[in-house]
């Protein structure tokens, strides 16, 4: 089915009936998708339950805290900051990890089944956490409206920073303790973008560090389709075309980059 040539720096792939050898690899995916999954959930009875019970719990959890201490008289757009939040931090950390090929062994695996795994895994896990979060904000009287937007919203979310990730890839493979600022960075992103707040709020240096922050792009939107929330009117409208553009060219990059990367910083047989 393949030709394969490996060197220390990259493998060519060459396929003899490439309809054939696209389905093949799309499976493949699948399955480094459901080991990934599975690693995951193994140390626990519930097992991928959790994968929906996670998010849902925490959803639950801040929706209780916040409306104990009345943080912010409009729960539901508070809980989109945070489920946004959440979906940032995944996959930007998602995108600086270590390849892990769960126990298969490199040289047999074509570089498309680890970018559709990627993506699969990157798109399932951001639409679990829009379709948790679409729940609470049905039941806080949300529009009709965020039903079919609020999973986009998320999923491009999801794949925006996991492009993020992908570019800074390299510096985390050199300097692993780079893994470590990645995190507080996230956690600096938790208290300086529109997530405990809507935009509106904001004033002078910290409103135009927003404007230029991506993820007021996904918040503001987010909370004016569903409660009718005005801050997004004063988002630059042309930050939307650099946001697409900036994902677009950072996950084909990353992607491009998979097969020196793998070849350079994994174990192989």
């Amino acid at each position: 089915m393949y030709a394969r040539s490996i060197t220390n720096e990259k493998c060519i792939t060459t396929s003899y009936n490439n309809k054939n050898a696209l389905y093949l690899d799309i499976k493949r995916a699948i399955f480094i998708y459901k080991k990934r999954d599975s690693a995951k959930a193994k140390p626990y009875r519930l097992g991928t339950i959790w994968k929906m019970l996670d998010p849902l719990l925490k959803t639950m959890i801040y929706y209780f805290v916040f409306t104990v201490i009345r943080f912010n008289t409009n729960v539901g757009t508070l809980m989109v900051g945070l489920a946004l939040i959440h979906v940032l931090t995944e996959n930007l950390t998602k995108g600086v990890k270590q390849m892990d090929f769960f126990g298969l062994k490199i040289e047999r695996i074509p570089t498309r089944v680890i970018i559709l795994s990627d993506l699969f895994d990157v798109i399932s896990n951001s639409f679990i956490h829009s379709i948790t979060t679409l729940l609470l904000l049905l039941y806080l009287d949300a529009s009709l409206w965020t039903i079919p937007f609020v999973p986009l919203i998320f999923v491009f979310s999801g794949l925006t920073w996991f492009a993020i990730g992908k570019a800074l890839l390299p510096i985390a493979n050199r300097f692993p303790d780079f893994r470590k600022l990645v995190s507080y960075f996230s956690l600096m992103m938790f208290f300086i973008s529109p997530a405990l707040y809507p935009l509106s709020i904001t004033k002078g240096f910290h409103r135009q560090l927003c404007l230029y922050n991506p993820f007021s792009y996904f918040s503001e939107p987010t909370r004016a389709i569903a409660f009718g929330d005005v801050s997004y009117q004063l988002l630059f409208p042309w930050m939307w075309g650099v946001i697409v553009f900036t994902t677009a060219t950072l996950l084909f990059h990353g992607f491009w980059m998979v097969d020196k990367q793998r070849w350079k910083w994994s174990t192989w047989s």
